[in-house]
């Protein structure tokens, strides 16, 4: 859209891809008008506080694999001095062994037997996939062949809530599955010579951060993080650089109706532009601007209970996150974001989260205080906070939706939605995915606004 041309646009949701659009267009010259129907913008990054302290909404860190989207991170918040660099440390739990400098699952340990196992159905499964899984258990099967798979599937079961058999393929491309450890670096550095290997396999890049991204912006460490207030500090700074632009932002707006270049919401207040770019879930979008709802029942969406410890800052052992890969353990994830984000309370006490993803009949999400020494045990295992640790408050927070996944069928329901926008509503730009992610969040919006 960087053609020149002044065109009115309205920017329907608020969430990080909505503030990348808004800003993208709003820097063309363009007069915008970002309508949220929540009461807060940022999505997920909005975060929470808790007694003045500010907090994530889980594990949040910015990457710098590509120097051109760290410089836009950078424009957008209003500058570098705005970020502090953060040398992530991170690790996975699996089986009860500790693998350090490895988020995706770790099966190298395991005894010889297994091991050799695992390659033998691997090297099958690179030689000859299964070129149309029907879902994303026989995804994992084409993927990694039977002997990792049936590992791997109780591990996306514990991060979705729900079995593989009911969620789309796709569902390994934007979740922690796309790769896997299962032999030590060395051989695995020679296996990954071959390309289908490569695609399949991990090796640690700990001991050298920028190997795998040559294109990272230099003399900046693997990722970045605002420097005050958490991610909400980030958003914040979003705000006022957009209000700067002349973006009108409107907050609680609602559900809405799209008619023509019109958009309605219940309260009867309208608005009016050239053109509107849609940033929302794909099933919000669907109930927006075609009146119908297929998608919802094509979409599985995660119940999360967060669970906040209060701790002192000495207590931290210097990891950023563990993902934890046991399906007897509540917690997929645990991070520190009061180590990276430098965060404190006013008396001095920092914060880690917890976050577990669950089914709403679950006694974690029917029973949340019960399980807080358990999840604190979790904690400790995971090596984020020192085992002689102690936890001295705990905040909670229960959320319905804390990300969705596709279920299996949705790429043709979503193709046909999509279809039908495109044929009968012409302003529309739909940008609507399940994607999660902050750099494919702005590549998708800069491919489809045309920005170079």
């Amino acid at each position: 859209m960087a053609d020149g041309a002044t065109t009115s646009f309205i920017v329907l949701g608020g969430g990080f891809r909505g503030l990348v659009a808004a800003y993208l267009l709003a820097k063309d010259g363009h007069r915008v008008t970002l309508l949220e129907r929540g009461n807060r913008l940022g999505g997920v990054l909005a975060g929470a506080d808790w007694d003045g302290m500010p907090l994530d909404l889980g594990c949040h860190l910015f990457d710098n694999t590509d120097a051109a989207s760290t410089a836009f991170f950078f424009e957008m918040a209003g500058g570098a001095d705005r970020f502090h660099a953060v040398e992530t440390r991170y690790a996975n739990l699996y089986q009860g062994r500790l693998a350090r400098g490895m988020a995706v699952p770790d099966l190298s340990g395991q005894d010889d037997a297994r091991i050799a196992a695992h390659l033998f159905d691997l090297l099958g499964a690179a030689a000859a996939p299964d070129p149309a899984p029907r879902d994303a258990r026989t995804a994992l099967a084409a993927r990694y062949g039977g002997s990792l798979a049936a590992e791997l599937a109780p591990m996306l079961a514990k991060m979705y809530a729900t079995l593989p058999d009911a969620l789309a393929p796709e569902t390994l491309d934007a979740s922690v599955f796309q790769r896997v450890r299962c032999v030590d670096d060395g051989r695995g550095a020679v296996l990954k010579q071959i390309p289908d290997l490569d695609a399949r396999l991990a090796v640690s890049s700990a001991a050298a951060p920028a190997q795998f991204y040559p294109a990272a912006q230099p003399d900046l460490a693997r990722n970045f993080y605002p420097k005050a207030g958490g991610m909400k500090g980030f958003v914040d700074h979003v705000i006022a650089r957009l209000t700067d632009l002349g973006v009108t932002l409107c907050v609680g707006t609602g559900p809405i109706a799209i008619s023509g270049a019109d958009i309605r919401a219940e309260d009867g207040t309208t608005w009016t532009a050239d053109r509107i770019v849609v940033t929302t879930a794909p099933a919000e979008a669907e109930r927006a601007i075609l009146g119908t709802n297929t998608l919802t029942d094509a979409t599985h969406a995660v119940p999360m209970v967060l669970f906040y410890f209060r701790v002192s800052p000495d207590m931290f052992t210097g990891l950023h996150y563990t993902h934890l890969f046991d399906p007897a353990q509540a917690a997929f994830r645990i991070s520190a974001p009061g180590l990276y984000g430098r965060i404190r309370s006013e008396n001095g006490h920092s914060y880690i989260c917890a976050e577990c993803p669950c089914r709403q009949d679950s006694a974690i999400w029917t029973d949340p205080d019960g399980a807080a020494d358990q999840i604190w045990g979790e904690a400790r295992a995971a090596g984020i906070v020192a085992q002689t640790a102690r936890y001295t408050d705990v905040k909670l927070l229960k959320t319905p939706v804390s990300y969705s996944a596709p279920k299996a069928g949705f790429a043709r329901a979503h193709a046909k939605v999509r279809a039908a926008i495109a044929h009968d509503h012409s302003r529309v730009i739909d940008l609507s995915t399940l994607g999660f992610s902050k750099l494919s969040i702005l590549s998708d919006v800069k491919a489809a606004l045309g920005w170079t």
